[in-house]
């Protein structure tokens, strides 16, 4: 496929671009994890979007009403706490999380507009070849840098970051394009060379949600088929680690997890990071029935409530891992404080849009590549109960714009 360079083809350059004009970990601010190149031209865009004007669709509605709700209920909480508690407000943490939706939002109407004017197949060739390429190439220069080719993060600021875009773009992004088989075999592999070196734990437990959802998309026969390949792969990755990495981070996260959760059956006698990432659940543990948990307390506003919020045991470990005031890890953590059971209903009458909408697509794309963004779509927003925390991750609006700027081309064409 012959490729032109637009100023649209090379900014897909930029996607997996993340903290590269930062890379050095002690400008690690604001709002920084998970932040690109990519979101940052994002951002410059916005005022052309508005100056040409945004097609509005029923997708698009409901996400400018969630942040623009987040919006509100932030500002009016924060006026609350500037007059009752002065010397306790903070700017900085409502900063990462306002700025995180910002960019989040911005990069969705940027991907959604690319995807709309160029063709999707060169779409994703761009998205697949530069990422592989970019992330190669800083991993190599990591080993070099560093000695240590072990964890492998590549642009990203953690393995776990890395991960999540191998897991969630790259990975369906292979299985959706018009590649022979022979070069998607070749491409499975490298990327799950990759993975495997994130030696990351959720982002294994990501791949696996993602294979499921898969699976179950499948004829029975297929669907059957599938597992088994799963349970190969996991039990090809489990025996590598165990066998030769059995000192490595990963298998101590496990040890601690299986003890915490299958032999004690204590979370607390797991890593911090278990309790971090299970913080969903313990929210919902003291979770109680008021004005706040129907509207939410704004976002970034955790730090002034995070003793009604969380439990006593996990807060004072959660605390020892957090540079900021921003204690919750989870998407669905964080929807539920900042914007309460409202957010909540607007978030999943979001994914079943997402899902009704990706039906409609009928005419211009396959069957096949349903069921792959299907499953993309259900195991990201699974996964979010542990992770995905930071607004502006792209695994998030990646393929909400995708399936956005489908169903747009299907309307065109009737």
């Amino acid at each position: 496929m012959r490729i032109k360079f637009s100023k649209k083809n090379w900014l897909l350059f930029l996607l997996p671009t993340g903290f590269l004009f930062l890379y050095l970990r002690k400008y690690n601010i604001l709002i920084a994890q998970s932040f690109t190149l990519f979101h940052l031209f994002s951002i410059f865009y916005i005022p052309f979007f508005f100056a040409k004007g945004i097609k509005i669709t029923s997708v698009s509605k409901i996400l400018f009403i969630f942040y623009f709700y987040s919006i509100f209920i932030t500002i009016i909480n924060s006026l609350f706490a500037i007059v009752f508690s002065p010397n306790l407000y903070d700017f900085v943490p409502i900063f990462r999380q306002v700025s995180g939706l910002t960019v989040g939002l911005s990069e969705y109407f940027l991907l959604r507009y690319i995807f709309l004017d160029l063709e999707k197949e060169r779409v994703i060739d761009l998205i697949i070849s530069s990422s592989l390429v970019i992330i190669i190439v800083f991993v190599i220069l990591e080993s070099f840098m560093t000695g240590n080719f072990i964890r492998i993060h590549g642009s990203f600021t953690e393995p776990s970051h890395l991960g999540v875009y191998l897991v969630f773009v790259i990975l369906p992004a292979i299985l959706i394009s018009n590649y022979k088989i022979k070069k998607k075999v070749l491409l499975l592999f490298i990327l799950g060379i990759l993975i495997f070196l994130t030696f990351s734990f959720t982002t294994y437990f990501a791949l696996f949600i993602f294979l499921m959802y898969f699976s179950f998309f499948q004829s029975f026969r297929k669907s059957i088929k599938s597992i088994l390949i799963t349970i190969i792969i996991f039990s090809i990755f489990i025996a590598i680690i165990k066998f030769y990495f059995s000192s490595s981070y990963i298998v101590y996260q496990v040890n601690r997890t299986i003890e915490a959760v299958f032999i004690k059956k204590d979370i607390y006698v797991g890593t911090i990071s278990f309790i971090d990432r299970f913080s969903f659940f313990l929210i919902l543990k003291n979770f109680h029935f008021n004005l706040n948990t129907i509207f939410g307390y704004g976002l970034g506003m955790e730090y002034l409530n995070v003793a009604k919020i969380l439990p006593q045991e996990s807060l004072s470990k959660i605390i020892q891992v957090k540079l900021f005031k921003n204690f919750l890890t989870s998407f669905w953590s964080k929807i539920i404080i900042y914007d309460g059971l409202i957010g909540i209903g607007m978030i999943f009458f979001l994914i079943k849009k997402l899902l009704i909408n990706l039906k409609r697509s009928e005419n211009i794309m396959t069957l096949k590549n349903k069921k792959i963004i299907k499953s993309v779509i259900l195991g990201i927003f699974t996964y979010a109960f542990i992770s995905l925390g930071p607004f502006q991750t792209t695994a998030i609006w990646f393929w909400i714009a995708y399936i956005d700027a489908n169903l747009i081309a299907s309307k065109l064409r009737n």
